[in-house]
């Protein structure tokens, strides 16, 4: 690796904010492991009917709001009746996760238990580590998203999705899985800020990319990688990284001088089974005709092996997702040429939960400075061991998820932060240091 680079990386910062990144990828690789388990509990279907990109532009048949950057996760707006006489149901909506590929079953927390009938049985399963987990299973309940009817004569699980919450900062009360998205074509409008379900692909959806399903049921796209490498991706709702790389992949391109990283990756246990430690820039990936360099990937663990391509890399796009026809389409967003951010501030953020369990509604607890190292942008802007964060940018940290308080932390240019310390609110502003990736993209660049 170029020691230029290899520098940039500043080893103690990359460390520290490694350490910190591990609490976010338990979280998810706990949410994808349970939500794989859920898999086995599937009924089947009956096939929908493929229909391709339509000249006449299609039917909308529901549309809502996500996060504009791919910073966040999504989430579904879920309306169903609660009661047991028609005349007097109320109705109410949930916010469900989307997921794109993890399983093949949604899954409702348990606190709509009741609104779920009478259990069709349990299952058994074993999660990744050897973990033992029992699952209740229902049919479907009447729900609709919008105005569109979901209508789906399959099970859906119940599990209790608190310790993810908690970990996230994200009230939710369910994943909306493949038994819904295969049977629909919805798109990813990350500039207009749009998740639209449609009656088909449109005829200017762009270019097709072909999707294959694993046998757990997942679908697959192929990426190219470094060194003539394919990789089959799945499709993960997360945003944690553009790119998750199975640990032997992650050291193979580490190894060949592709993927740019610092100190070396290691195994650590977690509840769920052990997490690879790595995280680094790669120097580029390609999706059909599509090129990007300085890439930045994480390594972790799934179920069933797979890489995967996460939201940020989504969001470089106008993504339509055609699952009936075993496709879906990429055109080029106003992200397209973004550099994933990788500032490094020198400060680290302690998400504190509490130890007790807590209502889903609960108000979140506070984001306090856990640590500053000397020298760094942090520390020069003023923070300080036990600072109180209030506001990132003016957002107010309180309506945040975990994901989204990283993404503002780490964006480019200053960052002005509202602090509690000692009763008096201050404003500290900071200005990260260049990422690693942007270092990476202009080396790969001169080699072109």
């Amino acid at each position: 690796m170029n020691k230029t680079i290899s520098a940039r990386f500043q080893l103690t910062l990359f460390k520290e904010e490694t350490m910190e990144f591990k609490k976010h990828i338990v979280g998810v690789m706990l949410f994808a492991a349970v939500l794989s388990a859920t898999s086995v509990l599937s009924a089947g279907d009956k096939k929908t009917t493929s229909v391709g990109p339509q000249q006449v532009q299609p039917k909308i048949l529901a549309e809502f709001g996500i996060p504009r950057d791919g910073s966040d996760l999504i989430t579904i707006p879920i309306t169903l009746k609660s009661g047991p006489f028609p005349l007097t149901q109320r109705k109410r909506t949930y916010r469900f996760l989307l997921d794109m590929g993890s399983s093949t079953v949604s899954t409702f927390d348990v606190t709509l238990r009741d609104q779920l009938g009478e259990a069709l049985g349990k299952r058994t399963v074993t999660l990744a580590g050897g973990r033992i987990q029992t699952f209740e299973y229902f049919r479907w309940p009447d729900a609709k998203i919008g105005k569109l009817s979901v209508d789906l004569k399959s099970t859906v699980a119940c599990n209790d999705f608190q310790d993810i919450r908690r970990r996230w900062r994200l009230p939710f009360h369910g994943v909306l899985s493949l038994d819904f998205w295969k049977k629909h074509v919805f798109r990813l409008d990350f500039d207009r800020g749009k998740l639209t379900i449609l009656s088909a692909a449109p005829s200017d959806s762009g270019t097709q990319i072909p999707i294959e399903f694993s046998k757990g049921g997942s679908p697959l796209i192929s990426v190219q990688l470094p060194g003539n490498q394919e990789s089959k991706c799945l499709l993960s709702p997360t945003p944690s990284a553009t790119m998750l790389l199975h640990p032997d992949r992650f050291n193979k391109l580490v190894s060949e001088g592709h993927l740019h990283t610092a100190g070396r990756p290691r195994d650590i246990p977690i509840a769920i089974g052990k997490w690879y430690e790595g995280r680094g820039a790669l120097d580029r990936v390609k999706v059909g005709r599509f090129t990007h360099r300085a890439v930045s990937v994480a390594s972790a663990i799934n179920k069933e092996n797979y890489d995967a391509v996460g939201l940020k890399f989504f969001a470089r796009y106008r993504v339509t997702v055609d699952l009936p026809n075993k496709c879906l389409y990429l055109k080029k967003g106003a992200g397209f040429d973004r550099i994933d951010s990788g500032q490094q501030s020198g400060m680290f953020f302690e998400f504190k939960v509490n130890d007790k369990p807590a209502p889903i509604n609960d108000k979140p607890t506070p984001i306090v400075v856990h640590k500053v190292l000397d020298g760094t942008p942090a520390q020069k802007a003023g923070f300080l061991p036990g600072d109180v964060i209030t506001h990132i940018n003016n957002e107010d940290v309180s309506k945040l998820s975990i994901f989204r308080i990283s993404e503002l932390r780490a964006i480019s240019g200053k960052v002005t932060m509202t602090v509690k310390r000692d009763n008096k609110e201050l404003s500290l502003t900071m200005i990260p240091k260049d990422e690693p990736e942007k270092k990476v993209k202009q080396k790969t660049a001169k080699k072109k």
